[in-house]
């Protein structure tokens, strides 16, 4: 009996306490003990999305209380900014009062430019911070949405060209990703494996690019063998065709099960018939026959009750 492996994952210890882990906000204990589910299930296409799910939500926890770690610094800048520049103004008025006003005027004028330069670049330094960190969570769109705000207010900012172009490169690699998983949907694995080995030449850690081409190397490799034994069924070449079959059940057993399982269990008939038809079958062949009829009862046990 074959057992799948899509109802052996959920009931996994691994999988479980990997779950806790993840409602517990223990993301990197549970992305650890996910890792280990996935190199025991690593055909689950729900493994690896939920790997994204819970990277994606880690890094934004992280952005999150960073954020507001750099926003509480700011602010308490900006407030002493504040104070200072205060202080500053009031003296020169005073000075101004007592001395020449006209020229007092000019100098206030040039501390409330400096002042609105000070703050300006400081909230361009948050803003920078904050593109980078999403740039990092992966959420490249709302990243260079933020850039391109930078860039208007001043496109000299120290950083700001490095930084638009890791985002754009990074956005490039999200649409062929998702060009990708659009071909994989439509059928076409093919094209999506190519698309892939691309984003993997260019960046081998992007999403879960290296699993995705593993798992349709080992598809493209389970089709070849099926043809294969499929060509052995046609040429009624039995033995070649078994052992075809038997290779994929035993890298796979659902790639394509139904038809895979019924094409074996005619093999195996053909085969004992054919040992069967001999003129003059020796005992040694008898019980090779036996042993074909005994593997196919095994894929179709009902046909055992039926007789």
């Amino acid at each position: 009996m074959v057992f799948k492996d899509s109802d052996a994952y959920t009931n996994d210890p691994l999988y479980k306490q990997a779950l806790l882990d993840f409602q517990t906000g223990k993301w990197e204990e549970g992305l650890s003990g996910l890792a280990d589910v996935e190199k025991k299930y690593p055909l689950e296409i729900e493994l690896r999305a939920l790997r994204l799910e819970m990277q994606v939500r880690a890094r934004i926890d992280d952005y999150e209380i960073e954020e507001t770690k750099t926003r509480k610094t700011q602010r308490w800048r900006r407030i002493g900014i504040r104070l200072g520049l205060a202080a500053l103004v009031v003296v020169l008025v005073f000075a101004a009062v007592a001395t020449y006003s006209g020229w007092m005027q000019q100098q206030l004028q040039s501390a409330q430019n400096t002042f609105n330069s000070q703050v300006r670049q400081t909230e361009l330094a948050v803003q920078f911070i904050n593109a980078q960190q999403l740039l990092q969570a992966g959420q490249t769109s709302q990243a260079l949405l933020i850039l391109e705000q930078i860039a208007q207010a001043d496109p000299n900012y120290p950083g700001l060209s490095e930084a638009r172009a890791k985002a754009e490169a990074q956005q490039a690699l999200e649409d062929q990703y998702r060009q990708a998983m659009e071909m994989l949907a439509a059928g076409n694995a093919q094209n999506a494996l190519e698309t892939l080995r691309v984003i993997n030449a260019q960046s081998p850690q992007f999403r879960d690019v290296s699993i995705q081409i593993q798992s349709l190397e080992t598809q493209t490799e389970l089709e070849g063998y099926a043809a294969q034994a499929d060509l052995a069924v046609e040429e009624q070449r039995w033995e070649d065709a078994i052992a075809g079959y038997e290779s994929i059940r035993l890298i796979n057993p659902e790639f394509n099960s139904a038809h895979i399982e019924s094409q074996l269990f005619q093999a195996y008939i053909q085969a004992a018939e054919a040992v069967l038809n001999e003129p003059v079958p020796s005992l040694e062949a008898l019980q090779v026959a036996d042993g074909y009829f005994s593997q196919a009862l095994v894929l179709r046990p009902q046909d055992r009750d039926d007789g």
